[in-house]
């Protein structure tokens, strides 16, 4: 519902499916703040995805993929309820998410992904394919990806040019 999906890149190239994920935590709506950042801290995790369980009514409930309709991270527990001085533990992730979600596909080239989040200003954006949500790229996974990869570049030009 709302989401922007990003489809798969160039061919040939390495994709985000390929990455090591950080790991997808759920929660519903009327989760705490409170309760969030502990999973959080818990998982050692930098976000938290707000999910509908009650998918498309078609499949049976065990079978649908949630709909991911927010997330909320600890720049948006800081900034929205911290700094505003609100009590954690009694403000819900529904009223402190980002949303809509921008979500992309397993098979959508790593470098595709890395512009997207660095112009737009994301440090984290869901995987999902059509039967479940993979993880969780982050912008510094697909940065030191790119860096790693140019430095492999540049060494391989530079056997080429001695």
């Amino acid at each position: 519902m709302g989401a922007v999906k990003m489809e798969a890149g160039a061919a040939g190239s390495k994709t985000v499916g390929e990455l090591k994920l950080m790991e997808a935590i759920v929660v519903p709506p009327h989760t705490t703040v409170l309760e969030a950042s502990r999973l959080m801290t818990e998982r050692n995790v930098d976000s938290v995805l707000v999910v509908d369980k009650s998918g498309d009514g078609v499949k049976p409930a065990y079978m649908r993929r949630p709909e991911i309709v927010g997330i909320v991270s600890v720049k948006d527990v800081v900034n929205r309820v911290v700094a505003k001085g609100l009590d954690p533990s009694k403000v819900e992730v529904s009223k402190v998410m980002s949303h809509p979600v921008n979500t992309i596909d397993p098979s959508t080239s790593v470098y595709k992904v890395a512009v997207m989040v660095n112009q737009q200003g994301f440090r984290q954006v869901p995987v999902l394919d059509s039967e479940k949500i993979r993880g969780i790229a982050t912008s510094e996974v697909l940065n030191a990806f790119i860096a790693k990869d140019i430095i492999e570049s540049l060494k391989a030009m530079a056997t080429i040019f001695k």
